[in-house]
């Protein structure tokens, strides 16, 4: 806060990291582990006091981040396990955050291209963030509570869907299926994209493969990026979520009136 305060009519955003702990310690359930996963919720608390008692204005951005700090853990930071906190961190960091920076994209254990080039598991997560979710934040009830073994976010998608889709960002932290029941009549109403990813085996969490609606992901020819296709679905009550994995549903047809 004396910080912020001492430069506060000079600067317009101001910067910090985040991490999640140590690449040495950090164990691989703690990677879905919905403790860990709030405890980015408890940085932002802190983060937000700060700022407030400073009275800074400017934007936050988060100018460092991925799993685990001191290059990431070998295995785990590289692989599938790895996205629940990628994505979780950009759900939450959307309410307050104008721009997140990911360490890193390649070198290191936690890079989004290994060091053949090859896209891992958080580059093909992040590629469908950037092309499905767009700035504009919805509101979903209990979204920045604790204790959520199944994590809900909302915004605008992007185009080339309609103005009024929504995209809701969901995450399944449980070891058997879940079910999110739909209550907003325009998402019900709506067709569901559906853009799932699970590892490849679905079995093994540490994979360096991720599959989309259970088909693995690959560069063409090594050198293009694929088309990412969505199953679609028709209008219903529910969201089926595949065990402990995560992904992007598209409500096309919601037409809601804060994303027209």
């Amino acid at each position: 806060s004396e910080f912020l305060l001492a430069i506060n009519d000079t600067i317009n955003a101001t910067t910090w990291h985040q991490y999640y702990g140590s690449s040495s310690t950090t164990r691989l359930e703690e990677f879905y582990s919905c403790d860990k996963l709030d405890s980015f919720l408890s940085q932002n608390v802190l983060l937000l006091e700060i700022v407030a008692n400073a009275s800074f204005t400017g934007d936050l951005w988060i100018g460092e981040t991925s799993s685990t700090y001191g290059g990431g853990e070998p295995l785990y930071s590289s692989s599938f396990v790895s996205g629940f906190m990628w994505l979780d961190k950009l759900g939450i960091a959307a309410y307050h955050h104008k721009k997140v920076f990911r360490q890193e994209f390649i070198g290191g254990k936690y890079s989004l291209l290994d060091n053949n080039q090859k896209p891992l598991p958080d580059y093909w997560l992040s590629l469908l963030y950037k092309q499905l979710v767009g700035t504009h934040v919805l509101n979903v009830d209990g979204a920045l509570e604790k204790g959520r073994d199944v994590r809900i976010y909302a915004h605008c998608a992007k185009y080339p869907y309609p103005k009024g889709s929504v995209v809701l960002i969901a995450l399944n932290l449980f070891d058997t299926e879940a079910i999110v029941t739909l209550t907003n009549d325009e998402l019900i109403n709506s067709d569901q994209d559906i853009y799932w990813l699970t590892p490849s085996p679905v079995t093994n969490i540490t994979s360096q493969v991720v599959a989309l609606n259970g088909k693995p992901i690959e560069l063409i020819y090594e050198t293009e990026l694929p088309v990412l296709k969505p199953n679609v679905l028709l209008p219903s009550t529910k969201i089926h979520l595949l065990p402990r994995s995560f992904g992007f549903v598209v409500f096309k047809d919601a037409k809601a009136v804060a994303c027209l």
